[in-house]
């Protein structure tokens, strides 16, 4: 599978999945959960393994995944989600955007590249640290990663 055949699949996936989700006749907490937990871990996957690039995964998929969670908070259309931050004591979560996901995904991968006990895999590593992933490799983990809306 090439490139642009992964973006479009990883598009269709999330498309397919939030659709599911919108049709599901649930509370908006069980909805965003559901999201959390089931979507974003579905992505994880494509983000970690494939080459999307971050701006392509805020240009599209942050954007189709904002309209519906704006559409279930009833927000107006002009509404961003940074104008409307779930509270972590009315829900007991924070809502995570796919980019921030992707930036998350990325640090884990370059942890483990760094940290494995390959020499091989260290010098690909220290090879590469110097590339396109130099912008995650300033977090330890992944709670640095910081929150984007």
């Amino acid at each position: 599978m090439d490139n642009f055949d992964h973006l479009s699949g990883v598009l269709q996936l999330v498309i397919d999945l939030m659709g599911k989700l919108d049709d599901i006749p649930c509370h908006l907490k069980n909805r965003l959960l559901l999201y959390l937990r089931f979507v974003l871990s579905e992505l994880s996957w494509h983000f970690t393994i494939a080459y999307l690039g971050k701006t392509w995964v805020t240009k599209n998929i942050d954007n189709l995944v904002s309209k519906y969670i704006l559409q279930w908070l009833e927000l107006l259309i002009s509404a961003t989600l940074s104008t409307f931050v779930l509270s972590k004591s009315e829900y007991d979560f924070s809502l995570i955007i796919p980019s921030t996901k992707f930036a998350q995904c990325q640090v884990v991968f370059g942890n483990a590249l760094k940290s494995s006990h390959d020499n091989y895999i260290n010098a690909f590593w220290s090879r590469t640290s110097s590339g396109s992933n130099i912008q995650y490799d300033q977090y330890r983990n992944t709670k640095q990663v910081p929150l984007r809306y």
